[in-house]
């Protein structure tokens, strides 16, 4: 029964190509106004049910924080030097990305050490 089908659909493709070529437009057209209205929701929270208490708060609270994305960058190489320039020359043009996109930079150990070198006396 399959098998004769598909030989009448091969007959038919055959014989008016133009028409399988319509019926497939006439199709891609509703399908491709259908999926122009969906949105992509890449959310893990999307998966949370909205009616229990603590999603309804969590969402409350998450309005008024940043979120909290982090972006690691590392930087592999045999001069510790030109590392350290590399650094130096990169946090400032992520800093400069502002305030509503970055809240901090960890640029390694260095001002840290810097800090305690400059206040030795106050952990002696």
């Amino acid at each position: 029964m399959i098998e004769s089908l598909l030989v009448r659909l091969g007959e038919l493709q055959l014989r008016r190509p133009w028409w399988i070529i319509l019926l497939v437009f006439s199709t891609l057209l509703p399908a491709g106004r259908a999926a122009s209205k969906l949105t992509l929701r890449t959310s893990f929270t999307e998966l949370l049910p909205d009616s229990k208490p603590s999603v309804v708060e969590m969402r409350r609270v998450s309005e008024r924080l940043p979120g909290n994305a982090t972006l690691t960058l590392v930087a592999e190489g045999e001069k510790t030097e030109a590392l350290e320039t590399f650094a130096d020359h990169v946090v400032p043009k992520i800093l400069a990305l502002g305030p509503n996109l970055v809240v901090g930079v960890d640029d390694g150990p260095r001002r840290l050490q810097q800090f305690f070198r400059d206040h030795e006396g106050l952990y002696a």
